[in-house]
């Protein structure tokens, strides 16, 4: 099933060329004028992601975006703007918006952010994920191999759970620290990420699925068909 965008810009030039880009590249893509249009359209249609210009007549972007979490929508959304301010920004987040774009911007940029962006979506929404003979289950926080349980830690399963959340994506050890474990050192994320890999490893020191990335920190690495 294609993934469905919907674009809402007053810029028809803009629109066409987007659509027509997006749609050559596996989109559904749905086009509005204005917030009245899209909020019309969206009576119809579900989509999975919103672009959304800010500088628009008479209702402009923050104003779509408020309206519509206002009506419960959930939408993730792209903001399309020419100049951006700080306040602007974290107004824009709080609305619900997931990346800014700055125009003048190339098509496949917002490609780019548009598969990253339902990619996170997409691994947000599994329940579990595999790897190897595991599947990490993260509803229920638990990690089996051909079927029957690993013990682990609830420090090993708060570290195991961040990276699932985030397969494939490198994860700072400050985050991990700071986030998902209340503030303990980096070295102690370092001293959990050995103990789980002598769990999940065949080879701790050279390992297929925690991976330590060179300046980035550690990402739980999965073939993207077990995803």
């Amino acid at each position: 099933m294609l993934n469905k965008v919907l674009i809402i810009d007053d810029d028809q030039k803009l629109r066409d060329l987007l659509a027509t880009y997006l749609v050559a590249n596996g989109y559904e893509v749905f086009c509005a004028e204005s917030g009245p249009k899209a909020r019309q359209l969206l009576h119809q249609e579900t989509v999975d992601i919103i672009v959304l210009d800010v500088m628009m007549p008479k209702e402009d972007g923050f104003q779509v975006a408020e309206r519509l979490a206002l009506q419960g929508d959930k939408t993730p959304i792209i903001f399309l703007t020419a100049v951006i301010a700080p306040e602007d920004r974290i107004k824009g987040l709080e609305l619900g918006a997931q990346d800014y774009i700055t125009k003048p911007f190339e098509p496949k940029e917002l490609l780019l952010r548009l598969k990253n962006i339902l990619n996170r979506k997409s691994d947000h929404n599994k329940k579990s994920i595999s790897f190897g003979g595991f599947v990490f289950n993260l509803d229920k926080n638990t990690l089996k191999k051909e079927g029957q349980l690993v013990a682990l830690t609830s420090l090993e399963k708060q570290l195991l759970f961040a990276l699932a959340k985030h397969v494939n994506t490198p994860l700072s050890r400050e985050k991990l620290a700071q986030t998902n474990f209340g503030a303990i050192s980096d070295r102690t994320v370092d001293v959990q990420v050995a103990r789980l890999r002598r769990k999940i490893e065949e080879k701790p020191k050279n390992p297929m699925y925690i991976q330590t990335i060179r300046h980035k920190g550690y990402a739980l690495i999965v073939e993207p068909e077990a995803v």
